[in-house]
């Protein structure tokens, strides 16, 4: 070895390799009337672009069975530190400004299978909790199998085990 220097394994666990096929689709066996209010959700002016179903699913269940108002119970796609718009920005699908929480329903595909994702995912929920704000990763395999409980433990401010973030 050069100059007695030990090469080492980087931290932080092996690279995934990218998942296979398309972005999570609605399963067949659920009901037409998700699939029409989704689309039609996505067609209101502050959804930019195509907004995943996962974050519908949370919406839905915030606004429809908690009767929580956009806007003033939570906001949705809330800039941290710039937003996009700035180096080291972030946005958070959902924050709950009077109870200093923000949820984000996360895919697999893009918040698991790479290390540097994953660790973008820490950072931020580092950056946040050093505002006092708890950030809690709602993954898209449980929020399309068991949407309430996934939500009622996050509003109980519980992270579900099973995913290091």
């Amino acid at each position: 070895m050069d100059g007695g220097l030990r090469r080492r394994r980087p931290r932080g666990g092996p690279e995934l390799e990218p998942l296979k096929g398309p972005a999570i689709e609605i399963p067949a066996d659920q009901d037409q009337a998700l699939k029409e209010r989704w689309e039609a959700w996505q067609r209101l002016p502050f959804i930019r672009g195509s907004a995943p179903i996962t974050e519908f699913i949370v919406w839905e269940w915030l606004t429809k069975k908690k009767g929580l108002i956009h806007g003033l119970d939570f906001i949705y796609q809330a800039p941290f530190l710039g937003g996009r718009t700035m180096f080291g920005g972030f946005i958070i699908d959902f924050y709950f400004p009077s109870q200093q929480m923000a949820w984000n329903p996360a895919g697999l595909r893009y918040h698991y299978t790479t290390t540097e994702q994953r660790g973008r995912d820490r950072l931020s929920k580092a950056r946040l909790a050093s505002r006092g704000i708890l950030l809690i990763f709602l993954w898209e395999d449980d929020l399309m199998e068991r949407p309430d409980y996934v939500m009622n433990a996050a509003w109980r401010g519980q992270q579900l085990p099973g995913r290091d973030v």
